[in-house]
């Protein structure tokens, strides 16, 4: 194995590639830490819910395909609701992929007190290894826990998902 040592590469100045330095094809420049990809996705639908402890899609999809099976994946869900109605009651978020959960926020809002009403900011952060190759598609789903109602990206405030693929 060879080893090269420089401070600096530059491409060069004229010609159809200036000043790009390119990889070929079927060839792989490791920098682990650094962003491969980044993808996004916001939503800004009013959605309401007031079946207790059942799980509803918020709205919120997002799709990424790893570059790399050896990546990290970083997950960042924003998202804000509204609850009220009731005593005892409040809402809770979970990320999945597919059928299967990868995070769950069991606790995000909750009102102890009758009759009124809160609004919450939550974020989830998620990380996970990419595995493998394959396409995945992340939903956000929302319950209500109690019997009042959450109102998910009340006032039009969206939510947003981004994930980013770090080298390894």
């Amino acid at each position: 194995m060879s080893t090269l040592h420089v401070e600096n590469l530059k491409g060069l100045s004229s010609g159809g590639n200036a000043n790009k330095i390119i990889v070929p094809s079927g060839q792989t420049l490791t920098a682990p830490g650094h962003v491969i990809q980044t993808v996004d996705s916001s939503n800004s639908t009013e959605l309401t819910t007031s079946s207790s402890g059942t799980w509803v899609d918020a709205g919120e999809t997002i799709t990424i395909t790893p570059k790399f099976a050896t990546s990290k994946l970083h997950m960042w869900v924003y998202a804000a609701d509204e609850v009220y109605g009731a005593a005892n009651q409040g809402s809770a978020y979970r990320i999945m992929n597919g059928s299967t959960i990868v995070y769950d926020n069991e606790y995000s809002n909750y009102n102890s007190d009758e009759n009124t009403q809160r609004i919450d900011k939550v974020i989830l952060l998620h990380i996970e290894s990419a595995a493998n190759t394959s396409a995945r598609t992340y939903t956000l789903q929302v319950r209500i826990r109690g019997n009042g109602t959450a109102r998910h990206n009340k006032y039009g405030e969206p939510s947003r998902m981004v994930i980013m693929e770090i080298a390894q």
